[in-house]
């Protein structure tokens, strides 16, 4: 009989323990983190839609994009790259993201399946990357974007 007692107080310690974290991880997905993942959102869509403006506004002017390929590009590059189809970007499905923000800076760390089409080349590869984010003007911009290309499962 006591070990159904102290089974049962272990499942409910154990329930209330999980509700709690569930609970401070919607807390912080409701603050500057989420405005963070709300423009990595739109960022990622921009770059598959080629949306001139959309990336100009998400992009700040001192952007440094390093591709998985160790290709670094400035923002114009990166937006011409785009717009002018010499990459398409077909699909980007970011998982493992994890975002810390110091003041009005971001940092943002996660893997993400890359869909692509150069030239005449579809690629589908995964990254893990880090992004650094500031927050200016009431938004964010992407500031630095590093990626490393993973060997595949």
């Amino acid at each position: 009989m006591r070990n159904y007692g102290f089974l049962t107080v272990a499942v409910v310690l154990f329930l209330a323990t999980l509700t709690s974290a569930q609970t401070a991880q919607k807390q912080v997905q409701s603050g500057p983190e989420s405005s963070v993942l709300s423009m990595q959102k739109v960022r990622f869509g921009a770059m598959i839609s080629g949306n001139k403006a959309t990336l100009d506004s998400v992009l700040a002017d001192e952007l440094s994009y390093t591709h998985s390929t160790g290709k670094n590009e400035t923002k114009a590059e990166f937006i011409t790259a785009i717009t002018s189809q010499a990459v398409t970007y077909e699909a980007i499905e970011p998982d493992e993201i994890k975002v810390r923000v110091y003041g009005n800076v971001a940092v943002v760390t996660g893997r993400a399946r890359f869909k692509v089409k150069t030239g005449n080349d579809r690629l589908s590869f995964l990254t893990r990357f880090t992004e650094v984010d500031h927050y200016r003007g009431g938004r964010y911009q992407l500031v630095a974007w590093q990626s490393t290309r993973l060997p595949e499962p």
